[in-house]
């Protein structure tokens, strides 16, 4: 049985559902929070290797909110990297 993503419990979803489910036509990409659109970003970009128009296409924002999610996901990875490894 599948589970339906309401958007209480949307910030909660990993994003690979999440892109799926934008895949699929389910999910209108322009409804994701800040929060989980850096999550998608952070997926399409460190995993999958996708450059920045190919991410903004699929979550309909410009490649300027992509090149910003870029560096504050940058950001927030140095800030979480043990102080040996700065």
């Amino acid at each position: 049985m599948a589970e339906e993503t309401t958007q209480g419990n949307l910030d909660e979803t990993p994003a690979l559902h999440i892109l799926k489910q934008i895949s699929n036509g389910t999910l209108d990409p322009r409804t994701l929070s800040q929060e989980m659109r850096q999550d998608c970003v952070r997926h399409m970009w460190q995993v999958k290797g996708q450059d920045v128009s190919m991410i903004a296409a699929v979550l309909k924002v410009s490649d300027k909110t992509i090149r910003r999610d870029k560096t504050e996901i940058t950001a927030q990875d140095a800030q979480a990297a043990p102080a040996d490894f700065r």
